[in-house]
């Protein structure tokens, strides 16, 4: 049986809804990650100030509080770590804005599942990134979008 290599990263997690910070979390921590966990945009501003140098990828729910829309796509922009940003949207929002971002290495469209959270950090690590959008049917449709 091949085994699969442990990428132990330092993540910053900033995701409103608790119970899906909690579930992340744990997976994260199950992956190996050393994770900082916030609710709030602002807090996850100071964090990464404080922690900029340790921290290699930034998790982030994609409507926080205390940040508009402009708000959040300035801080995302200011981050600069190892893999960039995987944003956690609604299905609602507009996919092609967060996709747009240079800073953004992946998208995952809530709800997904926690082995999704996991599939899609791996495929960051190794630098295949590929993005399930959901359609209004619910049918996936996986697309690519390479920042190199």
């Amino acid at each position: 049986m091949t085994r699969v290599k442990n990428y132990a990263l330092t993540t910053l997690l900033i995701e409103d809804d608790i119970f899906l910070q909690k579930a992340i979390s744990d997976v994260l921590n199950s992956l190996g990650h050393k994770v900082y966990a916030t609710c709030s945009g602002q807090n996850g501003q100071h964090i990464y100030q404080k922690h900029a140098e340790e921290i290699e990828l930034v998790v982030t729910g994609s409507d926080l509080p205390e940040f508009d829309r402009k708000e959040l796509f300035t801080f995302l922009d200011s981050i600069h770590c190892r893999y960039g940003v995987l944003i956690l949207a609604h299905q609602h929002e507009e996919v092609e804005i967060f996709l747009s971002m240079p800073k953004c290495c992946g998208l995952l469209i809530k709800p997904f599942s926690l082995t999704d959270l996991g599939w899609h950090i791996a495929q960051i690590v190794w630098n295949k990134v590929y993005y399930p959008v959901w359609h209004n049917d619910f049918t996936p449709q996986i697309v690519s979008n390479q920042h190199n």
